[in-house]
């Protein structure tokens, strides 16, 4: 097993991305997407560890104006953020039985990817929805007015882009999510409903930062890794 940094081009902008390459598996299984706040790629490092002892070779990457990445925030959008994604699984040629792990923002940017490829499982940490107005918006130019609008999420898309969802799921949210308003978990509840099988985790006293909590709570760690590799180990089929 070895983790080998590069940087690869997406658009105008080059991202810094780490590969945890399992023995003997050089194509990528799993794709990490990280939130919108103070993170990177290095948020996920210890289900990415868990994966590729299990024999899973992983992705975890910068998006643009975050960590090691070229780019400003400001200049960053949803749909900038989903290009990057499809862009990073190009460069390494993943095509199918493809695995996200995604994260506040990130677990958006992962349903949006869910209605343009086959995935196999979605794996959602605190996943964060936005009315449709957001897509396109700079986050330094109209995306924060936009999103602070009273239940804006309500205008989210989320149904459309999960209704063709028919892989696996796990849904893990913070009991004291201070970000994530219930109705947003209401959303995602009925839009995985499509799922061959849906799995939901509440971490108590966890706050919405929830792989900086977790990595502070080594049983609640296991617990978390465990459920990561059973839901990934799972074999697609019909929704019963």
């Amino acid at each position: 097993m070895q983790t080998i940094n590069c940087r690869i081009p997406a658009g105008k902008e080059i991202l810094a991305c780490s590969v945890d390459y399992a023995d003997k598996v050089r194509i990528p299984s799993v794709v990490c997407l990280h939130g919108g706040g103070p993170t990177s790629r290095h948020s996920t490092e210890y289900l990415a560890k868990a994966l590729q002892a299990s024999g899973r070779t992983v992705i975890r990457f910068d998006f643009s104006g975050q960590g090691d990445s070229t780019g400003k925030m400001a200049t960053s959008s949803l749909k900038k953020r989903l290009l990057e994604t499809k862009a990073v699984l190009a460069y390494f040629g993943v095509e199918e039985k493809l695995s996200v792990i995604g994260t506040s923002m990130g677990g958006y940017v992962a349903c949006t990817l869910a209605k343009e490829v086959p995935l196999e499982n979605l794996v959602l940490f605190g996943p964060a929805a936005y009315t449709r107005k957001a897509w396109d918006a700079e986050f330094g130019s109209g995306f924060t007015e936009i999103i602070r609008k009273d239940n804006s999420f309500l205008d989210s898309d989320l149904s459309d882009l999960l209704n063709h969802f028919t892989g696996n799921a796990l849904f893990i949210i913070g009991k004291n999510d201070e970000i994530i308003p219930k109705q947003v978990v209401e959303l995602y509840r009925r839009a995985l409903r499509h799922c061959a099988h849906f799995e939901e985790y509440t971490i108590v006293n966890c706050p919405h930062p929830i792989h900086r909590w977790v990595l502070k709570h080594p049983k609640v760690r296991r617990e978390v890794e465990e459920r990561v590799l059973r839901i990934i180990s799972k074999q697609t089929g019909p929704a019963s």
